[in-house]
């Protein structure tokens, strides 16, 4: 698994997240340089503020303070015309969204070839199973592979590369999740290709 090293200054799952995704984020990224991209729910960057540094960069976001944000609305609708768009990111936005509307979106920016690169929360984690059964979990929405996999082909995407990863169970606090990080490091070996917290998929826009 590609990771980089680095000092994470979140704490609980939100640190564990960063372990797990950031250096994968990053080697796959590498590669958008001298782009046009669109980031779809840009928030701070978390995970694609360097992607600005290299490509012609837009930034969406509902919030106006989003420290990235160079277009301030819904990404269902985005001011920018059809087929203008060589590459498009979308961390966590799938969730928080209308994802078919956000897909189609994403398919009339991109130019033939293009891609869509977008990370969502598994419903078969058992985090976020956990919280679903339960009723209080904080996304509009989870997903199931096989969800994800309908969404893109019905959108006119092929997928190129799909990454399941960060196995994890509900933890009610951040001071308990930081104690439980050696712990989900450990299973993580085992079922994070299976029961990851989060499904990674980069397509192509046929």
């Amino acid at each position: 698994m590609e990771r980089t090293n680095f000092k994470s200054d979140k704490k609980g799952l939100d640190r564990y997240t960063e372990l797990i995704w950031r250096g994968f984020l990053e080697n796959e990224f590498k590669d958008i340089v001298g782009k046009k991209i669109v980031d779809m729910g840009c928030g701070d960057g978390r995970y694609t503020g360097n992607l600005s540094n290299f490509n012609e960069y837009y930034g969406v976001d509902t919030n106006p303070k989003a420290a990235m944000a160079t277009i301030v609305g819904p990404v269902e609708s985005i001011p920018l015309p059809d087929g203008s768009i060589d590459e498009i990111v979308g961390v966590g936005i799938l969730d928080y969204s209308e994802p078919d509307a956000t897909v189609k979106e994403a398919k009339r920016l991109l130019k033939k070839g293009g891609r869509l690169r977008v990370m969502v929360p598994n419903t078969m984690s058992p985090y976020h199973l956990f919280r679903v059964l339960l009723g209080f979990n904080s996304y509009k929405k989870t997903f199931v592979w096989g969800e994800m996999v309908g969404l893109m082909w019905d959108n006119g995407f092929k997928i190129e590369r799909h990454h399941e990863d960060g196995f994890c169970f509900y933890v009610p606090t951040k001071a308990l999740q930081e104690l439980f990080i050696p712990i989900y490091l450990f299973f993580n070996r085992f079922f994070g290709s299976m029961m990851g917290n989060n499904i990674y998929i980069r397509a192509v826009k046929q």
